[in-house]
């Protein structure tokens, strides 16, 4: 494997009052993720003596978890970090994220023929349709592939990384993740075969980690796409991917799902995702890569490792929300989401608890109903508000031109503003 000169990153995300542990340089240039920020490590050390800074971390609700590591977020030209995620941590008291939701129904993701011909997804699975282990991977490694990048990094030196992909349809176009094309000036494509083909980014959603990719191809073998809502715990899973090297493609590992994580809030990285938990082992290079279910079906995208001390604690998207994504980023080569246009942090004190309005989009929903910076929002419709996190997860599920009602705390007074949601992409 090539190893990278690469310095220690710390989020990209504009911390307002933020403190910050830098973490020692520890990691190999491949790293796993999705969501996160590798620190590079000295020339040949492990990725698993990665040391993360314990931290605590929101959980569903507005609860705190118990000592949770929050990996770190690529930066947005984070080529140069590699193309998977082994997270390491750096603490942080308030995230700040762009606020928006996401409204798609998990059954909105039947992609027009006209343009994915061959779109293959099946709900009517049986007991008689189960595989043994050795049946999975041989109808999924087709339709895997190693996805390579090329591209400058924050010194001007070209860099290169790897990552895994998800053959969506016979003609070409494949799923990964957005970080693993963040920043890209070159992407190639290899397939189980072992043919390479150049390949192009149709669309990237970062906020999602949703990409996808296409090469000029006919006669691909697609996926089989299953449904994540009907994933519970201890659930048989298999992984595939490219992991650590790419001369360890199609590696395949066995776990089973630990968890359903809806709404998962990673503070660091300003993301709010849909996850799979599972235990089976993901590293370096596994990320856009499918995890798989007892049907050899894709299930999720494996996206997330929390490493260093932490074992087993791997996370990946829930195909049922990127199918979603994929369809539009296929059809318009972004994701069009319902947003009230701020940007936001948690304000906690004994006397007062909302959502703390950082900045306002200029000409978004937020500033044309007179929402202004310092607000702080309380309320939501008939729901109150104490963090950013339960704002979002309120705005979730309605849809562009939807109004909803805000309450808010203005120089010790409290005001209410009636908003609409508008498109935040078209911003």
């Amino acid at each position: 494997m090539n190893q990278y000169d690469f310095s220690p990153e710390t989020s990209s995300i504009e911390q307002p009052t933020a403190t910050q542990n830098p973490v020692a340089e520890q990691s190999p240039a491949q790293v796993i993720h999705s969501v996160t920020t590798l620190q590079p490590a000295a020339e040949g050390m492990p990725a698993e003596l990665q040391q993360p800074v314990e931290t605590g971390m929101p959980a569903q609700g507005g609860g705190t978890a118990a000592a949770m590591p929050i990996p770190q977020k690529q930066p947005r030209n984070g080529i140069w970090i590699t193309i998977a995620i082994i997270a390491v941590c750096v603490s942080v008291l308030m995230g700040v994220f762009a606020l928006w939701a996401a409204t798609n129904s998990p059954h909105s993701f039947l992609i027009p023929q006209s343009v994915t011909p061959s779109y293959n997804y099946r709900d009517n699975v049986t007991e008689g349709d189960k595989l043994t282990p050795q049946e999975i991977i041989a109808k999924v490694s087709p339709s895997v592939v190693t996805v390579s990048v090329e591209g400058i990094n924050e010194n001007g030196q070209m860099a290169m990384g790897f990552g895994s992909g998800i053959i969506y349809t016979d003609n070409g176009y494949i799923l990964t993740n957005a970080h693993v094309v963040d920043g890209a000036t070159s992407v190639s494509v290899t397939d189980y075969n072992g043919k390479t083909y150049a390949a192009r980014v149709i669309g990237a959603d970062a906020d999602s980690d949703t990409a996808v990719i296409k090469i000029e191809a006919t006669g691909l073998t697609p996926a089989e796409f299953g449904e994540s809502s009907k994933v519970v715990p201890g659930d048989y899973v298999i992984a595939i991917g490219t992991p650590y090297d790419e001369n360890l493609s199609y590696t395949a590992t066995e776990g089973m799902v630990s968890a359903l994580r809806d709404s998962l809030n990673f503070q660091d990285l300003g993301y709010t995702l849909d996850l799979i938990q599972h235990d089976a082992a993901i590293n370096s290079g596994n990320s856009g890569g499918p995890l798989v279910n007892i049907y050899g079906q894709v299930i999720g995208i494996n996206s997330i490792k929390i490493s260093g001390t932490y074992e087993n604690l791997g996370f990946a998207l829930q195909i049922d929300g990127v199918l979603p994504l994929a369809e539009q980023l296929m059809n318009t080569g972004k994701v069009s989401r319902p947003g009230i246009g701020i940007t936001g942090y948690t304000y906690d004190t004994p006397n007062l608890k909302g959502a703390y309005v950082n900045s306002v989009v200029v000409g978004g929903p937020a500033d044309q109903a007179g929402l202004q910076r310092g607000d702080i929002i309380i309320k939501a419709g008939d729901t109150d508000v104490e963090t950013i996190e339960e704002l979002k997860s309120v705005l979730q599920g309605m849809k562009i031109g939807d109004s909803v009602l805000l309450t808010y705390i203005r120089n010790n007074a409290v005001h209410t503003t009636e908003l609409v949601l508008g498109d935040l992409s078209a911003q």
